[in-house]
Formats: structure tokens, sequence, C-alpha cells
């Protein structure tokens, strides 16, 4: 994918859809892209877990320098209230990103998404680089209309 194109999906996510929280997660462990698709998928269905609203999450893992370890960046969008939303995120990282017999300090940092302030153009920066892994996550509850 060429610096234009990455430039053009960023404008897309900025403009076309509503977002309501930006994310960005660092593990202190290494975390390869593999782990990272994991890692999101595992986080979602966490905040997901007995959530009466829908949630569409656009999310990208991003090489820390030239090491083999990725970050996240997260883009969530729900119609619920946007403070109710930060608050799952942040709980189901806190308990997702944990390694059973480890301590480590997990870094987030989860805001209300500012319209116009770019996170879209943001996190998909890195797409003209190979090993970028990125996708969107549609969730939608059965019970809701």
């Amino acid at each position: 994918m060429s610096y234009r194109i990455s430039q053009e999906y960023g404008a897309f996510l900025d403009n076309q859809l509503d977002w309501s929280v930006f994310a960005t997660f660092t593990t202190e462990y290494n975390l390869p892209r593999n782990s990272a698709r994991m890692l999101i998928e595992r986080l979602n269905k966490q905040i997901t877990k007995g959530l009466k609203y829908p949630l569409n999450t656009f999310w990208v893992a991003e090489q820390n320098g030239l090491s083999n370890n990725y970050h996240l960046h997260v883009l969530y969008y729900s119609p619920m209230d946007t403070k109710e939303l930060i608050s799952r995120v942040q709980n189901a990282w806190l308990l997702v990103s944990k390694i059973k017999g480890v301590t480590c300090q997990n870094r987030f940092d989860i805001r209300e998404y500012l319209k116009g302030g770019h996170a879209g153009s943001y996190i998909t920066k890195t797409f003209y680089e190979k090993d970028v892994e990125y996708d969107f996550i549609i969730y939608t509850p059965n019970d809701y209309n």
C-alpha cells in the first residue's frame, strides 16, 4: 500500500465514520504481530461481554521501532455513553493484557475521540510499511433493535 493510499484511508476513517473513543495500548512484554491480533480479539470479546449496544472497532498493530514488538491503536464507536465505553475498554484491557504469573504495568491511553483530531490519519500513518496488521471488528448484540 502506498503512502497516499494510507493517507486516504486515514481521511476516510476521520471523515466518514463516527467514532467515540481513541485508544493506544502498549504491553511491557514482547508482543509479536500474530499475538497482537489475538490480544485485540480477546479485548473485544471482554468489552462486549453482556453489552447491549453495537460496537465498531478499527485497530492497527504497528511495530515499535525495528523490533518484532507491536503496540495497538484502536478506534471504537458505540451509541452507548462514551464515559461508560471508556470504562469498559479500560477494565477489559487491564484484564486481558496480563500474563499469568507475571507482574507488569501494561500502558494504555484511552480518551474520547475528537472529531477533526485526525486520529484515523494518525493510526494509519504506517499502513504503507510492511508488517502492519489492521482490521475492522463489528459487534451487534442479538437483542439490539
